[in-house]
């Protein structure tokens, strides 16, 4: 009998350890995972919160009643408020009752206080006794007259007789307050200031005069001017302004006598008006202004002076204080003609023409029969009803354009244009003078009150 080999039952007794260990270790793992599939399909059926621990459909439980709570609580606040708001607009009404009757008893009341005092006045007025002819008020230590009669017992009839009876007499030159009481045998009268300074306060100061005919040289033009040419002796709208400037260097009178050196220029103004034959527009001056060194300025003339005779539309103006002429002497300054009757005589004639050829049409269309024994006119269409109504149209519409562009057109104006400067060099013109030009120093117009007084010159200027 052989003997085994105890390395290979060793190694057959290993294989079958390792086949049992391997046998328990798929059982153990087969059990785990039927477990976990069993733990899974549980979890999957039932669901909890984690919070709580409760399920999903005792958390829906719980939130709709928190809902239905909160609705009541809602409810219960809105009704609440309505209550609130009645009770508040309720008291207001009543404040608003109370007020207005409140206001209505003062009112009565104040009234009841002053339909007595009206009373008791009339009653007074009524129990009076009548003043006498010789009662009066003492002025002065002698009664006033009597109102109505004068000291002679005359009646009083103008402003004059109240004047004679009613203020004291005074001298010829005795205009203070002090002559007035001394001339009513007053010890003592009060001073005022006007007795301290009794001549007029700010008076106008005369310093030289231009006189009709004189020239002024060297006016330059400031504005461009727009001259129209009037129709049938009248301009269609008020004239256009023009402005001009005399410079210090330019102020003279008349041969050549420069004026005061406290005047350091002068802007003169006026309108034009044009010339349709001649082409050209005359210039007319209307004001003058004169500007001290000071700030003061001088205005003739005054808009008051100047009010009664301002006419804008006056061809010929008579309250003008001269004219503008060119340097060479020309009164007619030439300028670029404007005008647009060319257009409106072609717009004129064309709607005139077309409303008269739609009423020639129109009446071929029908006929008039006149009965000699009754008097009667009968219209018959003896065309077709289409072209009258047609012809008719177009008469109509054309009238009706042609009154349209009328009264349009009835403002239109032709007009002479002058530049203000030519080459960019100013208009040079001169000043033609046919009325005397006072110049004045008035403290009262001032410009600058930075400054306060004239050259020490004025006061030789007397």
């Amino acid at each position: 009998m052989k003997q085994k080999n105890p390395k290979l039952m060793l190694a057959l007794a290993g294989l079958g350890v390792g086949a049992f260990v391997v046998c328990l270790i798929a059982f153990t793992h087969g059990g785990n995972v039927q477990a976990t599939a069993k733990n899974t399909n549980a979890s999957s059926v039932t669901s909890y919160d984690l919070e709580s621990g409760d399920t999903n459909t005792e958390v829906l439980n719980t939130v709709v009643a928190n809902q239905k709570k909160l609705e009541q609580r809602n409810d219960v606040l809105a009704a609440k408020n309505e209550q609130l708001e009645a009770a508040s607009q309720q008291q207001s009404t009543q404040q608003i009752s109370q007020v207005k009757g409140t206001l209505t008893d003062q009112l009565d009341q104040l009234r009841d206080e002053l339909q007595s005092q009206l009373s008791n006045q009339k009653s007074a007025l009524s129990n009076s006794p009548a003043p006498s002819a010789n009662s009066g008020y003492a002025i002065n230590g002698s009664a006033a007259p009597v109102m109505g009669v004068d000291a002679s017992g005359g009646m009083i009839g103008t402003i004059a007789d109240i004047s004679q009876n009613f203020t004291a007499p005074v001298a010829p030159g005795a205009n203070s307050v002090a002559a007035i009481y001394a001339n009513q045998n007053q010890a003592t009268a009060p001073v005022l200031p006007s007795d301290a300074n009794p001549q007029v306060q700010n008076p106008l100061k005369p310093m030289y005069n231009i006189p009709d005919g004189a020239t002024i040289g060297s006016i330059y033009m400031m504005t461009a001017t727009l001259a129209e040419v009037p129709v049938s002796g009248r301009l269609i709208a008020p004239a256009w302004p023009f402005k001009a400037m005399i410079g210090r260097q330019d102020l003279m009178g008349t041969n050549s006598q420069m004026l005061p050196s406290q005047i350091a220029g002068a802007i003169i103004q006026g309108h034009a008006v044009g010339n349709m034959g001649l082409g050209c527009a005359n210039l007319y001056v209307d004001k003058i202004t004169y500007t001290f060194n000071d700030g003061h300025f001088w205005v003739y003339p005054q808009d008051s002076d100047n009010s009664n005779n301002s006419d804008g539309t006056q061809v010929y103006p008579s309250h003008s204080l001269g004219y503008l002429a060119l340097p060479d002497g020309s009164q007619c300054i030439n300028g670029l003609y404007l005008t647009d009757a060319p257009q409106v005589l072609a717009n004129l004639t064309i709607l005139g023409a077309a409303s008269n050829a739609g009423n020639v049409m129109a009446n071929q269309q029908v006929s008039t029969v006149s009965n000699a024994l009754t008097g009667q006119t009968n219209t018959n269409i003896t065309g077709t009803a289409e072209k009258l109504m047609g012809w008719s149209a177009v008469a109509g519409g054309s009238t009706a354009a042609l009154n349209y562009y009328q009264q349009r057109v009835s403002d239109v104006f032709d007009a002479i244009f002058l530049p203000a400067s030519t080459n960019h060099e100013p208009t040079k013109l001169i000043f033609n003078v046919q009325k005397t030009i006072p110049i004045e120093y008035d403290p009262n117009a001032m410009m600058d009150e930075s400054k306060h007084q004239l050259d020490s010159n004025l006061t030789n200027l007397d």
